[in-house]
């Protein structure tokens, strides 16, 4: 597999203009929801701005909404490429990017008229490599949720980035019942591209690594030296169920199992702590109770659904991990199921995990 740790693919990035900001959009078969993304960025306060649209080889005329796009407004420019992920298209945008710095925005996303604005005036006042900002989670048929970042500090310098921030990036400290409400996407972040120069970070491949965006931060954030938290909320993260595809079915628990593997073994070969391991555990056990309400969601038959659901519940890594871990301060709903799961109880976690798919009520 290739390598993606900081200084393993190292580039040299075309020269930096000071104070513009490169938007980096992957475009993938969003063209009914591009507009809505590139008229929130277009119409940015912060007018100092390159935005790169990459065509990830979309067939539903997103790549030609995109070639009219850039004829609208000289700041952005388009690339074409054959499909290969979400990843690899955000790196050629890192390739083409001038600014001095950069965000990665999703497509099917949007961002607040002032989300740049006040991100790159909080960097340059703190003078942080990063800047990572609140969002607005949005579901179907439902009001905007705030989600607003409550860390312990609003600045991270130093080692306190590796040993206080990157763990409540990975997920919340249950053993303390504290709840820091981290993105863990890389789309609500500014990052300063000299950060991503120095280090030669780049995203790895979705289809090699499950969860990419977390596998990103324990790469970068090696290289991390300074740390500012927004405690606003300036993105607008349209949240998409899951789908279980039949190519995708039988190994998605695999893919889960590595996921949880490589960043284990990524994060001992940075010298990170074993409290940074601890948080990934509760990233890992997102992914399979997601990965549970696709099995039952699913257009599998009930035969194939069982199997799949008692395979998963039964997995060997899984069951070591829920065998030492510690969630009596988990919120309730997540430590009953969490509870039923390490008690192999797999009949009443699938009745569980059916009451909230229909609901549309998530643990995480």
């Amino acid at each position: 597999m290739k390598s993606y740790l900081p200084g393993s693919n190292v580039n040299i990035l075309p020269d930096m203009e000071k104070g513009l900001v490169s938007i980096v959009v992957p475009v993938y078969n969003t063209a009914k929801y591009l507009d809505r993304c590139l008229e929130s960025i277009t119409s940015q306060t912060y007018r100092s701005l390159e935005i790169l649209l990459i065509d990830d080889g979309s067939d539903d005329g997103s790549g030609r909404l995109c070639d009219l796009w850039e004829k609208t407004d000289e700041r952005i420019r388009v690339f074409h490429k054959r499909n290969a992920g979400a990843g690899l298209a955000r790196n050629t945008g890192i390739e083409a990017a001038r600014g001095e710095y950069i965000c990665f925005f999703d497509s099917d996303d949007c961002v607040a008229p002032d989300a740049i604005a006040k991100a790159i005036r909080q960097a340059q006042a703190d003078r942080s490599d990063v800047v990572i900002f609140g969002y607005y989670l949005v579901r179907r048929n439902r009001a905007p949720v705030p989600v607003i970042p409550r860390p312990g500090r609003l600045l991270y310098s130093g080692s306190e980035v590796q040993e206080l921030l990157l763990p409540d990036l990975l997920g919340p400290d249950v053993k303390q019942g504290k709840f820091p409400s981290l993105p863990t996407g890389a789309w609500a972040t500014l990052f300063s591209r000299a950060l991503i120069q120095r280090s030669g970070w780049r995203f790895a491949s979705e289809r090699e690594i499950l969860s990419e965006d977390i596998y990103f931060q324990f790469c970068l954030y090696r290289g991390v030296r300074r740390a500012s938290i927004l405690p606003e909320p300036l993105y607008y993260y349209f949240e998409s169920p899951g789908s279980l595809s039949h190519s995708g079915r039988m190994e998605r628990l695999e893919k889960i199992n590595l996921f949880y593997s490589i960043c284990c073994r990524t994060g001992c070969r940075l010298g990170y702590s074993e409290q940074v391991l601890e948080r990934l555990s509760y990233h890992y056990l997102s992914l399979i109770i997601e990965y549970l309400k696709m099995i039952v969601t699913s257009d599998e038959t009930a035969k194939q659904k069982r199997f799949l659901f008692r395979r998963t519940i039964l997995d060997g890594q899984l069951q070591s991990l829920l065998s030492g871990l510690d969630f009596k301060r988990e919120k309730p709903a997540r430590k009953l199921l969490l509870f039923l799961m390490k008690h192999r109880c797999s009949h009443i976690c699938c009745m569980l995990i059916k009451i909230r798919a229909r609901k549309d009520l998530y643990y995480e």
